[in-house]
């Protein structure tokens, strides 16, 4: 994994994932025929023939909110972080860690490196731009006494690692955070710390 290819992201994203990440299912094994998708970078007019991408097998498509994303799709094999590819995981939660606001300090991970390969979980998978596509993952990082979700993607190309520069502190007592909070506990329950 390359760290020289980090990517910013936006927040405005997050806002659509928190909608929506919880209605995700994935549409099937058959790809229609031709299969139009839009890159995130591009916007509504931008639909380009995605269709390599799913009838190889990698995607399928999903389904978000009732409807067919023409932005989101699922991958079938996501990739598995190994140990060798904790230290980027790391790298990539420290620097989202970094562009939060308010500021948050991100020493207690350069004091204390985490495994963070099993607490990890794909998302989806979307286009940075047309036929480039990225898979979403998330970091469920404990760090001092408190719960972050660190967002970032990995270039299906090249395998790099994109910090989305998107981390957020799960508190709870909303329907947003709660099912985050569930997996943490989840993660906790089965010794991933």
């Amino acid at each position: 994994m390359n760290l020289l290819n980090f990517i910013p992201r936006k927040m405005a994203a997050l806002a659509f994932i928190a909608v929506s990440v919880f209605s995700l299912t994935a549409c099937g094994d058959k790809a229609p025929d031709k299969v139009m998708m839009n890159a995130r970078t591009v916007g509504a007019l931008g639909l380009f023939d995605a269709t390599q991408w799913f009838h190889s097998g990698m995607y399928e498509q999903m389904e978000v909110q009732g409807e067919i994303s023409q932005v989101m799709m699922k991958r079938k094999e996501p990739f598995v972080f190994k140990a060798k590819d904790n230290v980027y995981l790391v790298q990539a939660a420290i620097e989202a860690i970094d562009e939060m606001r308010p500021e948050v300090s991100s020493q207690p991970l350069w004091d204390q490196w985490p495994v963070l390969t099993r607490r990890t979980r794909y998302v989806y998978s979307e286009f940075e731009t047309e036929n480039q596509p990225v898979d979403v993952y998330e970091i469920y990082l404990q760090m001092s006494y408190k719960r972050y979700l660190v967002r970032f993607g990995v270039d299906v190309k090249t395998d790099a690692i994109l910090p989305m520069g998107e981390a957020e502190e799960m508190r709870g007592g909303n329907d947003y955070e709660d099912p985050y909070l569930k997996i943490f506990d989840e993660l906790d329950d089965a010794g991933t710390r």
